[in-house]
């Protein structure tokens, strides 16, 4: 399981980068941005740590950028930190 949202971390890191050099609509942030807020708040009501509300305001912070332009800062933290959660479910 830890794997599979390994995985669908790194779908969503890809994604955020495809958005954001203009490859892709902002409108495909909505499917991470779901899947951060869903995953957060299940895990925030599970085990209340760090890392799920990282996540659940991930997903809000995704939803923002659907409508409004994404900060260069902004962008390199969200994908450093999907990423790096990505290769930890890995190994």
């Amino acid at each position: 399981m830890i794997k599979l949202f390994g995985f669908l971390d790194f779908v969503s890191a890809i994604l955020l980068l495809l958005v954001f050099l203009k490859a892709l609509d902002p409108i495909w942030l909505i499917f991470p941005a779901g899947y951060l807020l869903i995953k957060g708040w299940v895990f925030l009501m599970i085990s209340k740590d760090i890392a799920s509300i990282i996540d659940f305001v991930l997903g809000l912070l995704l939803f923002v950028f659907i409508f409004v332009e994404m900060p260069v800062i902004i962008f390199v933290v969200l994908l450093i930190w999907l990423i790096q959660k990505a290769a930890f479910s890995f190994f």
